[in-house]
């Protein structure tokens, strides 16, 4: 970048966006680190129509002061339901709030992370004429993520198995592998508020729904909790809900399970180096494997038990889950299918199997890319240049 852009970097306005916020948080941060300072992330404050609790999105950039823009943005579900209307009826009314958006804070770069949320921004942007990034985290994309490849200028995708899917050939320079964003504090945990003081050092299992939480999950933890905290130390994050009030229910039943020593530790919403500490402590991972969560255990060499989301959008979820499997360091077990007692036997087996699993971890690490931050925060900067002069 050339010195007189340098020098002007605080009066770029760069605008983030979409429901995964784990690499827009990584992206962030290295374009902080860059001396870029001027930032809108646009996402919602509730994940879910009824909840009485905040999004993770809202409440980390609430945490590192980053302004945020709650955006009325709709999606297609194919569900029948009155929420399913509401969020339907919010598809027109999103591109319209995006034009407000994106004419009131006038960015000089959109860098969009898919979704409901980040569609009408990249489509109202591109009809603005402003560059547009895509970063796209799955290895095969749902509708609103393809629609955003067509408007945007560049689309980093983070696994090469993406590539038969997105189509990419040498001739078209749209796409670029960059590998998926790892937030620092993931990797190397140094500010970690919480205390995982176990009293006997055992194999410790962490099970996490992800930032949301996942109540099949949560409900299977329940009722195989008390089995399970006789042999292992557990780690539980369950999201919160207002609606099944799982975190409360769990806390209720760790002071039981707790009662002679501490074995089951139990966490609604884990902050960044709080998340990279459990990950660092824990022998096993159990959880649903969307494209963040699997390429951090990759790249942090954790064997794990997946349930994919069955619904999840072309079955995303189970093909992020098989690349782990087939590195040898995952099972997959279908969630229509476990049961508590199947959950335990699965857990004993593959803990009775953990150092073969350990070593494939070793060797798979090989499948991410650990500066893909750097990489996508260089393409921003090439496309800002490339645009304006300062």
């Amino acid at each position: 970048m050339n010195n007189k852009m340098s020098t002007n970097k605080s009066k770029i306005r760069i605008l983030l966006t979409g429901t995964h916020n784990t690499p827009p948080l990584a992206v962030w941060k290295e374009l902080k680190r860059r001396g870029y300072s001027n930032f809108l992330w646009v996402g919602q404050r509730k994940s879910i129509i009824g909840d009485k609790n905040f999004s993770t999105e809202y409440i980390i950039t609430k945490k590192y002061g980053i302004p945020f823009q709650n955006i009325f943005a709709g999606k297609i579900r194919k569900d029948l339901s009155l929420h399913t209307l509401i969020w339907l009826a919010r598809v027109p009314i999103g591109f319209v709030h995006s034009l407000i958006i994106l004419l009131k804070f006038r960015p000089h770069i959109i860098v969009t992370f898919g979704s409901h949320v980040g569609l009408p921004i990249t489509i109202v942007g591109k009809l603005l004429n402003i560059p547009i990034v895509a970063h796209i985290q799955p290895i095969i994309t749902g509708l609103a993520d393809q629609i955003i490849q067509k408007f945007a200028d560049i689309v980093c995708y983070s696994w090469k198995e993406s590539k038969k899917y997105l189509k990419v050939d040498k001739s078209n320079n749209k796409y670029i592998f960059t590998g998926n964003p790892i937030r620092e504090g993931i990797l190397k945990p140094k500010n970690s508020k919480i205390s995982l003081n176990f009293k006997k050092k055992r194999i410790t299992i962490f099970f996490t729904g992800g930032n949301q939480g996942a109540h099949i999950l949560n409900e299977l933890v329940r009722e195989s909790i008390e089995i399970l905290a006789e042999k292992y130390n557990v780690i539980h994050q369950t999201g919160r809900y207002s609606e099944t009030k799982d975190y409360e229910k769990l806390k209720e039943l760790a002071k039981k399970i707790n009662k002679d020593y501490i074995k089951y530790l139990v966490f609604d919403y884990l902050l960044e180096d709080d998340m990279g500490l459990c990950l660092k402590m824990c022998d096993l991972v159990v959880s649903r494997s969307g494209a963040n969560s699997c390429y951090e255990y990759l790249a942090l060499e954790k064997p794990a038990i997946l349930i994919p989301l069955p619904f999840s959008t072309l079955n995303e979820q189970f093909i992020n889950a098989t690349v782990l499997k087939n590195a040898g360091v995952a099972i997959v077990v279908n969630q229509l299918e476990v049961t508590p007692q199947k959950l335990v036997s699965l857990i004993d087996n593959f803990i009775a199997n953990l150092e073969n699993y350990k070593k494939a971890a070793k060797n798979a690490k090989n499948l991410v890319t650990l500066n893909a931050t750097e990489k996508i925060c260089d393409i921003i900067e090439k496309e800002i240049t490339n645009k304006y002069t300062f």
